[in-house]
């Protein structure tokens, strides 16, 4: 039995320990980057995600990250959110490429190789750059240089994150729809029990909405902790649902399941969209419209319309993650189960 064990560690021992060792790194790793920015986090503190660029003439109400570039004056007053140092109130990966006013917080910009030359003036509360732009910070908040900031593989993690939300099972007898008169209703069943709530919607059917008389599901809202709303089919035409609050905002998860990085998802229309948005492989263009609710998505282009908060909510938003793993919890688990099947494979 010894000799067998032995010459097993011999022969197949490093391949085991490869895939083990693969996998513990993917963990130890998790975010490969300057900041920990976890799924979680990025829903429930931050009003605006946009993993591409922003381009923006406009105000966001709630602290907001960009992976890319930033475009236009862009402003915005993250008061309402807890900013807890280390965090900051905006981050941005890219190129500065117009000015910026924030009201509290800090913000933190790359270096790496992108905004060289930029100086620090006002004890950091401002920072003006080689293409003349500037970042104007008020109330005691400062411009943080990060040299190092790498923050890519969070990008991976929230769209693997969008995929297997989409992969969710319905809950039996749970429906939305748009009835005769325009109005977005449904029935919120929470068949499993557990808080949460998904169902199926087509695209067209967000492209009927068009009054807001019957809100029976604020009501249905209040007896569950979110609803996953799988949106389905090629994001084509405009779409806005007015007329709710901010509970449906924080409790209702719009997923954008088939958008690509090919598809702009259009709000558009009089009044807004309440609700929270998940596309990040695709773009989002609100030029006509406030959206009230956290947005995730590639690019992102509101022209003169705010983004406003609320967050998603908090409870919606943990029970959402322990349903959906996140990648590393993946890579945690194949790498183990690599391990065992080379190891059973041997044995045999």
């Amino acid at each position: 039995m010894t000799t067998k064990y032995s010459y097993f560690l011999r022969k197949y021992g490093k391949l085991t320990y490869i895939a083990l060792a693969s996998s513990l790194a993917a963990v130890i790793s998790g975010n490969a980057s300057t900041l920990d920015l976890p799924v979680a986090d990025l829903l429930t503190k931050y009003n605006m995600v946009a993993l591409g660029d922003y381009t923006t003439t406009a105000h966001t109400e709630g602290r907001f990250i960009v992976y890319g570039s930033t475009y236009g004056s862009v402003s915005g007053a993250p008061n309402t959110l807890t900013v807890t140092p280390p965090d900051e109130s905006v981050i941005v990966a890219g190129s500065v490429n117009g000015n910026m006013t924030i009201n509290s917080g800090n913000v933190r910009i790359s270096t790496n190789g992108v905004n060289a030359g930029v100086i620090l003036t006002n004890q950091g509360s401002m920072a003006t750059f080689s293409n003349g732009k500037r970042i104007q910070v008020n109330s005691g908040g400062k411009v943080i240089l990060d040299p190092d900031m790498d923050i890519s593989s969070s990008a991976q993690e929230m769209k693997a994150f969008a995929v297997n939300v989409g992969k969710l099972i319905n809950d039996s007898g749970a429906s939305l729809y748009v009835n005769n008169q325009g109005d977005l209703v449904g029935n919120l069943v929470d068949s499993n029990a557990d808080g949460l709530v998904v169902v199926n919607m087509a695209f067209d059917q967000l492209t009927q909405i068009s009054n807001n008389n019957d809100k029976s599901l604020l009501s249905q809202l209040a007896a569950v902790d979110g609803v996953v709303v799988n949106i389905t089919g090629t994001p084509t035409g405009a779409f806005k649902n007015d007329g709710w609050n901010d509970t449906f905002a924080s409790k209702m998860l719009f997923n954008f399941v088939d958008a690509t990085a090919a598809d702009t998802i259009t709000i558009g229309g009089n009044g807004k969209f309440w609700g929270s948005i998940l596309a990040p492989e695709a773009n989002i263009n609100s030029v006509g419209n406030i959206i009230e609710g956290v947005v995730v998505a590639n690019n992102i282009e509101t022209g003169g319309q705010e983004l406003h908060l609320p967050a998603l909510d908090t409870n919606f938003t943990e029970k959402l993650v322990a349903a959906v793993p996140e990648p590393t919890t993946y890579a945690l688990i194949f790498g183990f189960s690599a391990l065992i099947m080379v190891a059973m494979k041997r044995r045999v």
